[in-house]
């Protein structure tokens, strides 16, 4: 994990990696964000662990839903972040919100289906804050990254489509303003 914050300063740009954890208790799904220094900022675990999935059974939650002020060369952002299935319970974004995130990264490795993709863009009009989903491409998963901004209103009060990307189903690398 480390080597990841060396990325990030060697690149002058903030990396999220995800991982499994060794921790006394057992394995958690665990984000570490490292801002454009290479300093580690955030880490959070999982908390919503799969109860149907047999392997990440295996996996122990993490307990709350903590946010790291990043500095960015547009200034700074506060960053939170949810994991995959963490996404489908609101109250996880809420408490990211309610810690002041103004950006959601999530991280994701199941299909990207128009009911997810709507609960990204509710996730963010909820809690006025970005939601940034990384989502593997196919064919491990159906790809379909997105990012969604809070603000449904344009400045003459009509309404907007809150997503602002969404990717194909290829791997790729894209940067969203």
């Amino acid at each position: 994990v480390l080597a990841h914050g060396e990325v990030a300063a060697e690149l002058g740009m903030a990396v999220a990696v995800t991982y499994l954890e060794r921790t006394d208790a057992g394995p958690r799904n665990t984000l570490t964000l490292f801002d454009r220094c290479g300093r580690r900022v955030l880490t959070y675990a999982k908390v919503h662990v799969c109860s149907f999935d047999l392997p990440e059974q295996a996996l122990v939650p993490g307990e709350e839903f903590p946010v790291a002020r990043l500095e960015t060369a547009a200034g700074e952002v506060t960053v939170g972040a949810m994991i995959c299935f963490d996404r489908e319970f609101p109250e996880a974004a809420r408490a990211l919100a309610l810690h002041g995130a103004e950006l959601i990264l999530v991280p994701n490795a199941c299909e990207l289906e128009a009911n997810r993709l709507g609960q990204v863009r509710a996730r963010a009009f909820e809690n006025m804050a970005a939601v940034a989903v990384a989502n593997y491409a196919a064919p491990d998963q159906n790809g379909h990254s997105t990012v969604a901004d809070p603000v449904a209103f344009d400045a003459e009060g009509r309404s907007r489509d809150t997503r602002v990307f969404e990717a194909g189903e290829a791997e790729d690398v894209h940067v969203v303003c």
